[in-house]
């Protein structure tokens, strides 16, 4: 029987590891994708459009790209495949050119700024979005952002839940039209930074 404090099996296909970066800040995000085949990274059942990781890759990377700014730039890291719960790099990871930030407002109120999306799945799960540092960001109360949310929130929300998307959450699932939002400053990062 598994330990409760255990996390639960991951039942994603796999995910990948995405770097963004401004030259003075450097972080990670993790975003679970739908199961592909490591030899090709072909979907093995495509929902929609997104046929390769690549295609994933490439989407995100043009709605993630609406909450930095010019400094900041995203690559991928790694992939990983998850078979029954095992996790297994995937040699070499996805070919897709790092993107720059658009976004025209000011750089985050604090290095340490952390704005955490709580998306359910569509089978009651969670997809947890984690962005560090976006721009005109700062400590905020909590707001619900939906596809019909001003740009840039609309924009993720409509590409997360739209029919051709194939990242999910932890749990397998696609991610639904409705994430509780919070913006705060991230504990260990103003200690890392600083800020205290």
């Amino acid at each position: 029987m598994p330990d409760v404090w255990d996390p639960p099996i991951d039942a994603s296909g796999g995910f990948v590891i995405l770097k963004y970066s401004n030259g003075a800040q450097s972080h990670k995000q993790r975003l679970h994708i739908a199961s592909f085949d490591p030899a090709t990274q072909l979907y093995t059942a495509p929902r929609g459009a997104e046929h390769a990781v690549v295609d994933t890759l490439a989407n995100y990377f043009a709605v993630w790209k609406l909450f930095y700014t010019a400094a900041w730039t995203i690559v991928v890291d790694s992939l990983w495949r998850v078979v029954g719960g095992v996790h297994s790099p995937v040699f070499p990871p996805p070919a897709i050119a790092g993107v720059a930030g658009t976004h025209a407002g000011p750089e985050a109120n604090s290095f340490a700024t952390e704005l955490v999306a709580t998306i359910p799945t569509t089978f009651g799960g969670k997809f947890k979005l984690f962005l560090i540092a976006p721009a005109a960001t700062g400590a905020g109360s909590k707001v619900i952002w939906t596809s019909a949310s001003a740009a840039p929130a609309g924009n993720l929300m409509a590409y997360l839940s739209g029919a051709d998307t194939e990242l999910e959450g932890h749990d397998g699932h696609q991610p639904t039209n409705y994430a509780s939002v919070t913006a705060a400053e991230n504990r260990r990062l103003r200690r890392h930074y600083d800020l205290v």
